[in-house]
């Protein structure tokens, strides 16, 4: 499913030029006001999402249907005016809708121009671009970006993400996204895919059928309509459907051999000639994905129902018939982990924390096996193995986390956060066994945290009080002035050393 408000915003108003072209193609007036009323519905649909990046989607779009047929929109204008009865019930059901969903709101414009999602942006893409300088050929690999990412650029980091939901996973741009995860070749490729496609549908525009006119300049401006957004969002299947189903549509309308034939005069091959055959399979194979497609909404709407409990067991339960509803979606897994993990935490009966946090692993690394190489449920999984480890006084549970934390670091060797959790797990674990060769293992962690992000209070004193903890004050004490010097504005670190 679209599943975010942006999402649904980009596919507003990426497919809004569909409804011009059916309304330019309709055979009754009425039907034509029908669709316009549908275009108002949805342009106030778009309004309610807030979402900039699908409103320059629905002005791109609208632009090039304006220039590609201004000739058939000057005619459908003077021809096919609408009598006024018709315009004033389109108006009034638009008016209405409206004033029922409060569109024009104060907080409704407050939204649409707020300004910290485009500084946030901005910092996104300059560290996307230091980062594809130093990964400019084959990038650093396909959903890596918001590991990847961390040590560039000025943006100020989260200090503490224990379960890393909140970075960005994307540049937000996905002509960055393909630099940054595939390299710099793999944009080119895509670039001169797409310019390839506008290129030749433009040029056979004139040589094309009125309604093939239509189709084509349509799926110029729905392709143009998605770049558009593309530039300040992420790809999302339900969105980059619209894009490539637009390369398609428009390889097939401007294919020369089609062109050629109909010049002729001559009827296009196919290994359908039948309309009819064409309806029928249609008709079959939407019945087909809709019947697939049932459980993956049924499961959606528990997984809705859990975020709507807002945690505790309730949410949990939900999250389980989710699962037992769509097996296959990792997704579910991973949030039940989370869900019986901070359960198991917050519960005062160890008996019971016991079971909730052998759940919370059995979901993690049942997704995993799934999803395999999710970097940050791996830690989240080390998360439960440590909790567990302190609940039942079992030491073993640290080797696991340890195992996992191994795993992780392959994947994903610069990541800070990962060596600043693992030092976390075996800070726990020397407190707990009293085992010095444990403590020296957690400095190294925070060692190599630092020096892959040095702005990290927490880590500095967490460095301190792990050499404190061996008995070395004087080095402690230097570790805290060495930050200290380093960034002097630092007021905790300041109290900490007076």
């Amino acid at each position: 499913t679209l599943g975010n408000s942006n999402y649904n915003g980009a596919y507003l108003g990426i497919s809004f030029p569909f409804l011009i072209y059916l309304a330019l193609v309709a055979p009754r007036r009425w039907l034509s006001a029908l669709i316009l009323a549908t275009a108002g519905f949805a342009c106030m649909a778009l309004w309610q999402t807030s979402t900039r990046g699908g409103m320059l989607a629905l002005v791109a779009g609208v632009a090039v249907m304006a220039i590609g047929l201004r000739e058939e929109l000057a005619s459908a204008l003077k021809r096919t005016a609408l009598s006024k009865g018709t315009l004033l019930l389109v108006i009034s059901a638009l008016l209405l809708a409206s004033a029922v969903v409060g569109a024009f709101t104060p907080d409704s414009v407050s939204r649409i121009s707020r300004t910290e999602s485009i500084a946030a942006r901005l910092g996104w893409w300059s560290s996307s671009v230091e980062l594809i300088a130093d990964h400019p050929w084959f990038g650093t690999g396909f959903n890596t970006f918001y590991a990847s990412v961390l040590p560039y650029g000025d943006q100020p980091l989260p200090q503490d993400r224990n379960l890393r939901e909140d970075f960005p996973d994307e540049p937000h741009n996905i002509f960055l996204s393909r630099a940054a995860g595939s390299g710099v070749p793999a944009l080119v490729a895509y670039l001169r895919l797409v310019g390839s496609t506008l290129f030749f549908a433009l040029r056979r525009l004139d040589h094309r059928p009125r309604r093939d006119r239509l189709r084509t300049v349509a799926f110029t401006a729905v392709l143009v309509a998605y770049l558009t957004q593309g530039f300040f969002s992420i790809d999302v299947i339900g969105v980059a459907l619209m894009g490539w189903t637009a390369i398609a549509a428009l390889a097939a309308l401007s294919d020369p051999l089609l062109v050629d034939q109909e010049a002729a005069g001559q009827r296009p091959g196919g290994w359908i000639r039948n309309r009819k055959d064409l309806v029928a399979a249609t008709l079959a194979a939407s019945i087909l994905l809709m019947g697939l497609g049932v459980p993956v909404v049924v499961a959606d709407a528990q997984a809705r129902k859990a975020h709507e409990a807002q945690g505790g067991n309730r949410s949990a339960a939900f999250l389980r018939q989710a699962i037992r509803i769509h097996p296959l979606e990792p997704e579910y897994r991973f949030k039940a982990g989370k869900q019986l993990l901070l359960n198991a935490m917050a519960n005062d009966d160890p008996g019971a924390a016991h079971v909730q946090y052998r759940q919370a692993v059995e979901a993690y690394r049942n997704g995993l096996d799934l999803q395999p190489e999710m970097v940050h449920e791996m830690v989240n999984l080390t998360i439960a193995y440590t909790n567990w480890a302190v609940n039942n006084d079992e030491p073993r549970y640290f080797h696991e986390a340890d195992r996992w934390f191994d795993a992780a670091s392959e994947l994903d060797p610069f990541d800070y956060e990962i060596a600043y959790r693992r030092s976390e797990n075996l800070r726990i674990w020397a407190r707990t066994t009293g085992n010095p060769d444990i403590r020296e293992r957690q400095i190294a962690q925070l060692q190599r945290s630092i020096s892959l992000y040095r702005d990290q209070p927490k880590a500095w004193v967490r460095l301190s009080a792990a050499h404190r903890a061996l008995g070395h004050d004087e080095k402690a004490d230097a570790i805290l002035r060495e930050y200290f010097d380093a960034i002097p504005d630092d007021n905790r670190i300041r109290r900490i050393i007076s």
